[in-house]
């Protein structure tokens, strides 16, 4: 099987898992901008006396970066929006793309390997569409020209599919937590993971329970997510590879 990296794509916190037939390895590219109102942040600094982010990137690779949140086009003009957005489609989107490389290097997976991505999200905000879009596209291609991927081993993912895998469609956040924690689907590689074994241990540091749901403080859901995402392109590979073997 070649290499599988699962991409949960998201403006400010993607995660990414990389399924080898011997291990899994995870990591966050974190917009930590998006997690403090504070301004000019320190970002290692802020990361170390975070209540649980400097504990998680002793288990993952955490990449963080700043992207300022963008005014809605209808207070600041189409013109003004979309040059903020185009300028943050490329430096930001950049940024992500030389992170997902290194990480790449760190795993030491060697060529050929698949990317398959969760599709586009589904929001009624007109904004965020054309901001995950755009950006989405942009990082797609950063993948295909910075990490050489050629477009055959490309997937792509509907987000209910990523959810029925991990047990229904209905699936939250919490649901989708749990499931990983229940290692749903007797998962030896992730069972033998030292992140996983960490998020078992702690998961009260990465809920937040409200009156009617539990949250999952991010990048926690994300890189869950990522890790089914993985595992969905894994199962097809191996039910090729068993019927191929029939013939």
């Amino acid at each position: 099987m070649d290499p599988i990296i699962g991409i949960d794509f998201s403006v400010n916190s993607t995660g990414v898992c990389i399924r080898t037939n011997h291990k899994l390895s995870f990591a966050s590219l974190l917009n930590i901008t998006s997690m403090t109102s504070a301004k000019n942040v320190d970002v290692k600094l802020y990361i170390k006396n975070h209540k649980y982010l400097g504990k998680l990137s002793e288990f993952i690779c955490l990449y963080p970066f700043q992207k300022q949140p963008i005014s809605a086009a209808k207070k600041t003009g189409v013109d003004a929006w979309t040059k903020h957005l185009l300028k943050d489609s490329i430096a930001v989107v950049n940024k992500m793309v030389d992170n997902l490389h290194d990480f790449v290097i760190l795993a030491d997976i060697e060529d050929p390997f698949d990317v398959i991505i969760e599709h586009y999200s589904y929001t009624k905000n007109t904004d965020n569409i054309i901001q995950m879009v755009e950006m989405t596209s942009a990082f797609k291609r950063g993948i295909y020209e910075r990490l050489c991927v050629p477009i055959e081993k490309f997937h792509f993912i509907p987000g209910p599919n990523v959810k029925m895998l991990a047990g229904k469609g209905s699936y939250k956040k919490y649901d989708m937590l749990q499931a990983f924690l229940n290692n749903a689907h007797h998962d030896e590689l992730l069972e033998s993971n030292y992140f996983y074994k960490f998020l078992q241990d702690n998961e009260s540091l990465f809920i937040n329970k409200k009156k009617s749901d539990i949250d999952v403080l991010p990048p926690i859901s994300d890189l869950v997510d990522s890790y089914f995402i993985a595992l969905s392109l894994f199962q097809t590979s191996q039910k090729i590879s068993r019927s191929t073997s029939d013939i």
